[in-house]
């Protein structure tokens, strides 16, 4: 272990700081500080402040009674730049070597510290154990540069321009600075590192939907999959699986479902919880959804469907072949209302659609193809299961859908026919 006392390079200052030995000193040309308390812990673990020592030192002076080693390094108002960045490093390496303390380090980002801290973790997580952040700014412009509601928008004007001249910015290059700690989420998540946010919800210089709030909504979510993720892939890999190979084990596919479903409900999977999650269930998309699909059932399966086909393309095979192409595309369309299951609706146009190519002495792929990707397209109404899911959420109402998809429908049937009659000839279907 380093003595001070021999190493007058160091200009060392001891001191007491609430009952431990605190020394001043220096290195890398900067000031610092370590203290020590009466009995390291057994593993010399240490927490490093790195911003504000001695600045509300709760957490501190807790961890220092229970044998912890504090440290700070003055790295002011240079807003966790990449020379900032190196010098911690440097720090990091210096404390585990000369005082023999644990490796990774505990660092807590108070306030601005939180440039420092996270800056740090985000490209050394190797030598990190845990941040603590509070009261913590994530984004320049937020605090200092006030573009938010920091300080009432105000932030604090005299630190925004030392924050510009460090960074080497100016007001119109400082939206593009991806140096902010809000931009490394993603590596500390991917680094597993623990973290502990603490925030006051009226903290008006680190407003917290400006900061805290980006921590909370995305660390969890971009880290490493949890358990939970892991056993839905699992049940969903195996549900697949059965889906398509229905023809060696002989179980309905209606059957699979149920069962994958049922594994997710089950209390030790944990994946849903019917007192969290039972309100969530859009319980009227499932009864349109099951309307919808019986309704298409019975048109098919009573032979309406067919008479519907019959009647709308029956003797049309005189009409010019672009005429014949939009009118297939344009009545698949329509149609998808009432039927809105695509599998029965090729089904029963199928035929017809056949039919019709062999009188005009064309290949029934020039009038299938269009008829089949104009049965997959929901163009007009949110009637198929995935676009019902997004319904629930009001961010837009079924007449909503119906104006714009009425001319998205008119410019999908002359794509649609513009795209057969161009490449017709080249397949060899003219």
């Amino acid at each position: 272990m380093l003595d001070f006392s021999k190493h007058p390079e160091y200009e060392v200052v001891k001191s007491d700081y609430l009952g431990g030995d605190r020394y001043d000193f220096k290195v890398l040309g900067k000031n610092a500080i370590i203290v020590f308390p009466k009995k390291l812990t057994p593993k010399n673990k240490w927490v490093w402040r790195a911003e504000f020592f001695d600045a509300f030192p709760i957490v501190d002076l807790d961890l220092l009674e229970q044998g912890w080693a504090l440290t700070y390094i003055g790295i002011s108002d240079m807003y966790g730049n990449d020379e900032s960045v190196e010098i911690m490093r440097q720090y990091q390496e210096f404390l585990v070597n000369a005082f023999d303390l644990e490796p990774k380090a505990t660092i807590f980002g108070f306030s601005r510290g939180a440039f420092y801290a996270v800056n740090y973790t985000a490209k050394y997580p190797q030598n990190v154990g845990c941040l603590y952040l509070d009261a913590t700014v994530i984004d320049i412009l937020s605090c200092p540069a006030g573009r938010g509601k920091s300080f009432g928008g105000k932030g604090t004007p005299a630190d925004w321009e030392i924050c510009k001249k460090v960074l080497g910015l100016t007001e119109e290059t400082a939206a593009d600075y991806k140096g902010s700690p809000k931009f490394h989420i993603a590596e500390l998540a991917k680094a597993d590192i623990p973290l502990i946010l603490v925030q006051g919800d009226a903290d008006i210089a680190a407003p917290m939907e400006e900061n805290a709030q980006l921590l909370i909504d995305n660390y969890e979510k971009l880290g490493p999959m949890r358990t939970e993720e892991k056993r839905f892939l699992l049940i969903l890999a195996v549900n697949l699986l059965l889906w398509s190979t229905d023809r060696l084990h002989g179980i309905p596919l209606p059957a699979v479902s149920v069962m994958g479903g049922t594994l997710f409900c089950l209390p030790g999977v944990g994946l849903v919880n019917w007192n969290r999650d039972g309100g969530r269930v859009g319980w009227d998309i499932i009864m349109l959804v099951g309307a919808a699909n019986a309704l298409g059932m019975i048109i098919w399966e009573s032979g309406g469907a067919l008479w519907i086909a019959d009647r709308c393309l029956g003797g049309v095979a005189s009409l010019p072949l672009a005429a014949i192409i939009a009118g297939i595309s344009l009545f698949t369309v329509v149609i998808h209302l009432l039927i809105p299951i695509a599998p029965a609706l090729i089904a029963v146009l199928l035929p017809a659609v056949v039919a019709l190519a062999g009188n005009m002495g064309v290949s029934p792929a020039l009038l299938a193809l269009p008829m089949g990707f104009s049965a997959s397209a929901s163009l007009l109404l949110p009637i198929e299961t995935i676009t019902l899911v997004t319904s629930p959420a009001g961010y837009y109402r079924m007449f909503d859908m119906f104006r714009p998809g009425m001319l998205i429908a008119l410019c999908w049937v002359a794509v649609m026919t513009a795209l057969m009659l161009l490449v017709g000839r080249p397949l060899g279907l003219l």
